[in-house]
Parts: structure tokens; C-alpha cells; sequence
């Protein structure tokens, strides 16, 4: 009977969800466009967001690079080292930097990102229309490098942008090298979870940076751990030393090459034995001793699977080694955390609201719905399509998520995944039905006793007070994040 109830009750709220997930247009240009000197993959690769990042056939999106691949980009040097770790739409290889006439006194290391062909045309195709827009994303990247050094409030959380260079089809961006991702650092934990103290300091810099880049008229893209990167916590001389230490000790791996020629490949099935054919074991008889036999009742024979290929040793041709992303390691980092510090990265991939609108038709689109934002995490706007879903709130609802993530190792909205994810009818019933939400915030915490066991009466009450601030329905109501800033939740 209850059930009834609250199947009668979605229906009657189904109107503003039943729009998931949003039908977007297609980010490619015509056929016919002038983007295309060569055809369509001479500009936009292999694919969309389908695409492996480590595909290297002729016309891959992301850059694949070798070690001791050497790059010039504004007259100085970059020697790639390594892969530390890989996007939809960009790859972060470590560099060895080399001012161009300067002989540095220490090795100086930096993080190189590349961007795929698709964002750096956009990219491209912004400046030539608005050259001294502030609004593009190539100026936007400058403004960020500015303020961080002018030491803005909240652009120490960001990730550090020193230089940005468009030479060629690709945009690259070069930042200070980091540790691992929030996520990797949440991997490596016995029960999958953080402290109470970790899980503040971790929210609180990020709350600094949205701050930051919503002060831009900005809006993040994936907050979420995966995209928090963890800050060393030693000098510049310190880093270099360290950094070469671990290279020495920890060489570049690789994973298993794809093949360019699918016809070449070693993993292709044998063909099928023609059972007419003579096999080796019985030769065929000669022409003119053929014999006729009297038919008999068939008889079923079992026939013998064929062997299977034998892996071919040759290595196909045109195959280049995959490296493997191997981030670096937190140096610094006390075991327990206490001083851990993060950095909000893919901040050039923080979207002006009033121009998402425009970005249809002919122009690529740099972003889709869910390419960086998982969907037991997106806000209610976001699920529907509503013309909100690209302001700033949506940040505050993700990070609201993450604080009971970070606590307990779960989603709040831990929901039965149907083939196609979450069920959508579930969802609604927990994000928006569940009676009192206090309450139920309470019920999901205290049902991780890891997570509750060091945590008194008052810091539950204060912990789901902060999150309902965060997963308020109405965007307009929901908190800032600079209101989240002064939460007593932080004072304690």
C-alpha cells in the first residue's frame, strides 16, 4: 500500500525529470565544413568521448608521446619523462623544463598538459572571433595564470597554470607538477574512507577554489575526487631532488601496444578447416584409383575442435609502446594526513553559463551532460535538463555528495543500478521523498559504523546539517560557497 502511495507520488513530480538524460546535438561540424581540409578524422580523430585514450592510430585524438620526446613551445624545451595521467579530453605528462639561454641551476620539473584536437580547435576558433574576449576559454586560462600570481584568495586551490601555448591543432597548458588524485589516495584506504579532519581540509580547499572560479561568472566541470590533485608538501629544490630520485627508482611503464593494421593482428581466429579437404594424417588418393562404396546408415562422428592459432611472436609494425599513467607521490605527506593540501584541477574547463547555450549547430561543443559528472552525484537541475544546470550550484550539490563519499566510502544516493545505471524512479524517491531529510541523512551515516565510531553526537548533527545546506532542491536557496566557508562545520 505504501509503495502505491509513492509510485502515485513520483507520477505526479515525473514531469520535471522526465527529461534524462538531455538530448544533446551533435558536436560535429557539417561534413561539408571548411574544418575539414582532409575529411572529417583528419580533424576530429577516432571518435567522441568513445574514444580509447590510448588508441594511436594516425588520427587519435590525444597526444601520445614517448620518453625523451623533445618539445618547443615558446622557445624553450620540454623533455617528456613520463604519463601521469589521463582525461577524456586531455592527457598530464611529466616534462623536464629547459629555459631557452638559461642554465638552471637544479632540474625543474613541470606538468604538461595536452589537450585533444577537438577542445583546441574550439579553442582556436573563440580567439579568432574574439580575440581579446575575456570570456573564451584561451583568455579565461590567462586570467587564472594572473591571478594566481597576484596570490588572489582561493587561486592557491586551483591548479597552477604557468604558461599556455596553442602552436599548432593541440592547446597546451603548463602547470606545477602534483601528487595523486583524491581518488587514488581514497583507493588505498582500508575501509575506503577519510578521517572527519581529513574530509574537512579536503572540502574546505575545494570550497576556495569553486569560490574562486565562480567569482569568474564561472562553473566547474566534474567536481569530484578524481578531478582534486594532492599537493606536495616540500621546497621547490626538494621537489626536483625528489622527483629524480623517483624516476630512478620507478622507470616508465607500458601496457600492451594496439596494432595500427587490424589485418596483422595477432589475435585474429584461425579460419575454419574445410572438412572436404584432405587432412596431413590421410593423403588424397590419386584420380584413377577412386572407389565407389555402398551407401550405409550414417554414423555420427565427433570432430575435433580446431587447434587454436598459436600467438604469433613477430611484433606488428607501426605499433608504438603505451605508457602507463603513473602519478607522482605526495611528497611530504604525513601518513595521517593532517596536512594534506589539494588543488581543484580541469579549472580551463570551468564553463560561462550564458554562452553554453550558444555553443550548438556548427560550432563544436567542448562539453556534454555527463562527461565529467557521474550521475548519483549531479543535481536534480542537472537529471532534468533545466536551464540551471550549468550555474554554479551545481558544484555545491556535487561537493554535498562528496562529504558523505569522503566519510563512509559510498554514495549517499546509493541506489539499485539497473543495465543502463541508477534507477531513475529510486533516485527520486530518496533525493526527494525521503521524510525528513535530516533524519534519513542520519540513518545513511550512522549505518557505517567505521564512519560514526570516532564521531561524537555533535559532529553528525553538524556533518548532516552541512550536507542539507549543500543538497538543497531549489538552486536559488542553496548555499554558496563562501557561505559554506563560514559553516560552523568548519569551526569545530
Amino acid at each position: 500500500m505504501y509503495r502505491l502511495s509513492l509510485l502515485e507520488r513520483i507520477e505526479s513530480i515525473w514531469h520535471r525529470f522526465k527529461c534524462v538524460p538531455v538530448a544533446l546535438k551533435s558536436p560535429y561540424p557539417p561534413v561539408n565544413s571548411p574544418l575539414y581540409p582532409k575529411g572529417p578524422d583528419s580533424w576530429l580523430g577516432v571518435g567522441w568521448y568513445n574514444t580509447p585514450a590510448l588508441d594511436l592510430s594516425p588520427s587519435a585524438q590525444l597526444l601520445a608521446f614517448q620518453p625523451g620526446h623533445l618539445l618547443t613551445l615558446g622557445g624553450d624545451q620540454y623533455r617528456i619523462h613520463r604519463k601521469l595521467r589521463g582525461q577524456a579530453t586531455s592527457s598530464v605528462w611529466l616534462a623536464e623544463h629547459t629555459v631557452r639561454g638559461h642554465v638552471a641551476s637544479r632540474r625543474r620539473f613541470v606538468a604538461l598538459e595536452t589537450f585533444n584536437r577537438l577542445f583546441s580547435l574550439a579553442t582556436a576558433l573563440e580567439v579568432r572571433k574574439e580575440p581579446r574576449s575575456p570570456t573564451t576559454d584561451l583568455n579565461y586560462i590567462r586570467n587564472i595564470t594572473a591571478s594566481q600570481d597576484r596570490a588572489l584568495p582561493g587561486a592557491e586551490c586551483c591548479d597552477r597554470v604557468r604558461a599556455v601555448f596553442l602552436p599548432d591543432r593541440h592547446l597546451y597548458a603548463v602547470k606545477d607538477p602534483t601528487g595523486p588524485t583524491v581518488w587514488d589516495l581514497q583507493l588505498a584506504q582500508p575501509k575506503f574512507s577519510f578521517s572527519l579532519a581529513v574530509t574537512k581540509r579536503i572540502i574546505g580547499d575545494t570550497l576556495r577554489a569553486l569560490k574562486y572560479i565562480h567569482s569568474f561568472g564561472r562553473t566547474a566541470v566534474g567536481v569530484a575526487p578524481h578531478n582534486m590533485l594532492v599537493t606536495h608538501q616540500c621546497s621547490s629544490d626538494s621537489l626536483s631532488a625528489n622527483i629524480v630520485q623517483f624516476l630512478q627508482s620507478h622507470p616508465p611503464e607500458t601496457i600492451d601496444p594496439k596494432p595500427v593494421d587490424s589485418e596483422k593482428s595477432s589475435t585474429s581466429t584461425a579460419p575454419i578447416p574445410d572438412t572436404a579437404s584432405p587432412t596431413p594424417e590421410t593423403p588424397a588418393p590419386s584420380p584413377g584409383k577412386i572407389k565407389t562404396k555402398r551407401k550405409t546408415k550414417h554414423k555420427p562422428v565427433a570432430i575435433a575442435a580446431p587447434p587454436p592459432p598459436k600467438p604469433s611472436t613477430t611484433k606488428p609494425k607501426n605499433v608504438a609502446a603505451v605508457l602507463k599513467a603513473q602519478p607522482l607521490p605526495a611528497f611530504g605527506l604525513s601518513p595521517n594526513f593532517d596536512n594534506i593540501q589539494v588543488r581543484l584541477t580541469r579549472c580551463e574547463h570551468a564553463t560561462l553559463e550564458k554562452r553554453l547555450h550558444e555553443r550548438q549547430g556548427d560550432r563544436p561543443a567542448k562539453l556534454a551532460e555527463y562527461a565529467h559528472a557521474e550521475l548519483l552525484i549531479a543535481a536534480p537541475e542537472v537529471l532534468r535538463g533545466a536551464p540551471e544546470r550549468w550555474a554554479p550550484p551545481v558544484n555545491i550539490w556535487s561537493l554535498g555528495n562528496q562529504v558523505f563519499q569522503f566519510l563512509t566510502g559510498n554514495y549517499l544516493f546509493d541506489v539499485h543500478k539497473g543495465p543502463n545505471g541508477p534507477r531513475l524512479p529510486d533516485w527520486i524517491e530518496l533525493v526527494i521523498i525521503s521524510s525528513p531529510p535530516t533524519r534519513f541523512l542520519e540513518m545513511r551515516l550512522r549505518s557505517h559504523e567505521h564512519a560514526v565510531a570516532d564521531l561524537s553526537e555533535a559532529d553528525v548533527r553538524q556533518t548532516c546539517a552541512f550536507i542539507l545546506r549543500c543538497l538543497e532542491m531549489d538552486p536559488a536557496k542553496r548555499a554558496t560557497a563562501a557561505e559554506l566557508l563560514e559553516d560552523e562545520w568548519f569551526r569545530t
